[in-house]
């Protein structure tokens, strides 16, 4: 029984689910890349060099003399199908680039340390030729009229606010948090179930997805319009959570900063 329960608890707590959820969205957004590749990319690049079909471009290593690559490979023939090596080549740069920007973004929210101090511990007297700014949202530097929450932002959002302006209209915003979805859709409290979830102070419109699939919510969507920060560190406390656990969730997709102190005993992070 011990082992299984270790089994259970793996399964349906941690790694194995992020990795499942991980490989499912990953999956997902390789059809898209190949799509983009593909449908997109490719055509317009192939008109401009004389319409040419990279999905059909191919070397015959064979004998016989084929038109198409169809019919080289319908034939068996041996061929080497350069076309399709390039179109994979687009597909790989456009995934890498996309995971690149990602780590980039969060690796700058995540720095837990005044960028003074860093810059004096990293350069010394030097620390003057290396003039930085904090990292600020797009609202910092120009008006904002609508945000589309999310990372990734959800389609139904997108359509909402595009049909809500092509129409003239404010898109409605929602100012409650993701508890509330969760009780409309009757999933199971994942703090109940002892994992840590930002649900209580996220805004809601995501429909809950993490929650929904036995996760905590790691509050990619943001604050709540009406949070009540202090009644879910209490809770957060009372349930046994480490603060390093809170400032992991809180720090991930900095939308939490300027509650982030409350979590401190002595204004420090760490």
């Amino acid at each position: 029984m011990g082992l299984m329960k270790e089994f259970k608890e793996f399964a349906v707590k941690g790694n194995a689910l992020d990795m499942a959820v991980g490989i499912i969205i990953g999956a997902a957004f390789g059809k898209i890349v190949s799509s983009l590749v593909n449908d997109v990319i490719m055509p317009p690049i192939g008109k401009l060099l004389g319409n040419v079909d990279f999905s059909g471009l191919f070397i015959n290593l064979g004998s016989t003399a084929y038109q198409t690559l169809a019919e080289a490979q319908k034939a068996g023939a041996p061929t080497l199908n350069y076309g399709s090596f390039i179109q994979t080549v687009l597909d790989f740069l456009i995934v890498a680039w996309a995971v690149f920007m990602m780590v980039k973004g969060i690796n700058a929210m995540k720095n837990l340390h005044p960028p003074e101090w860093v810059k004096e511990t990293v350069y010394g007297d030097d620390k003057y030729l290396f003039p930085s700014i904090p990292v600020q949202p797009v609202s910092a530097i120009v008006k904002v009229d609508y945000e589309v929450r999310g990372c990734p932002m959800s389609t139904p959002d997108y359509l909402h606010v595009f049909k809500s302006l092509a129409l003239g209209r404010a898109p409605e915003i929602i100012d409650y948090a993701v508890c509330v979805e969760c009780k409309q859709i009757e999933n199971e409290c994942v703090l109940d179930r002892g994992m840590f979830c930002l649900g209580p102070i996220t805004q809601a419109g995501c429909t809950a997805p993490c929650p929904a699939s036995g996760l905590g919510c790691w509050g990619c969507r943001g604050p709540a319009e009406e949070l009540n920060f202090d009644e879910f560190l209490h809770i957060a406390f009372e349930r046994g959570f480490e603060r390093w656990e809170l400032l992991e969730r809180l720090h991930f997709f900095g939308g939490f900063e300027e509650w982030v102190d409350k979590c401190l005993p002595d204004g420090r992070a760490g």
